[in-house]
């Protein structure tokens, strides 16, 4: 799932999604190792040169069934818009009726909590004492650099007292989408800060 369109559209707010061909990135030769995707490449390269509007590399329009609010509805559903970018799915087709006869694209795809690394940056609050609790909060972005939270503390919890250090540059945090979509930092790495006796 790219976050624009074919010619930088905005993402969609709703139950639809733009979506690129993916294929497989291993390079090794090895069987064993696991499967890893990458987005099909939208520019001429090899010994076939394809247009960016071919099928192998368009990013089209594809409507996630399971984000209908009207499921119950034949009707255009207006839905929410929960799966981050980056989030595989596969996509079947459908054709309108006549006369039109429009491919369309369509899958299924629920939101399931899962934790991935994230970076995390500490712009404001206190690291705590023996009578007050860290009050930390980060911006936090994807290990690429995409931001996807500011003024952020994390869910997981704090010692009621004690002095905390945040992560360093090259640490990471954990965080999470939750049900409805809403991101969250669930940990941001911080460890209690000690002094050697």
């Amino acid at each position: 799932m790219p976050a624009a369109g074919p010619a930088a559209e905005v993402d969609y707010t709703d139950h639809r999604y733009w979506v690129a061909r993916a294929r497989g990135g291993n390079t090794s030769g090895d069987w064993t190792t696991a499967a890893r995707l990458e987005a099909q490449p939208r520019l001429a390269a090899g010994p076939i040169s394809l247009s960016v509007t071919h099928v192998q590399r368009r990013i089209v329009t594809a409507t996630n069934l399971a984000e209908w609010t009207n499921p119950g509805s034949m009707e255009a559903p207006v839905g929410s818009h929960t799966l981050p970018v980056g989030t595989p799915v596969r996509v079947s087709t459908i054709t309108d009726a006549q006369p039109s006869h429009v491919q369309r694209y369509i899958f299924r795809q629920t939101l399931t909590p899962v934790l991935f690394p994230v970076k995390v940056t500490k712009t404001a609050g206190d690291p705590g004492d023996d009578e007050t609790t860290c009050s930390y909060i980060y911006t936090v972005t994807t290990m690429g650099g995409t931001e996807l939270g500011v003024e952020m503390t994390p869910v997981k919890r704090r010692p009621l007292v004690g002095a905390m250090s945040p992560p360093d540059d090259s640490e990471y945090g954990l965080a999470f989408f939750d049900e409805a979509g809403v991101f969250k930092l669930f940990d941001a790495n911080e460890v209690i800060d000690t002094e050697a006796c």
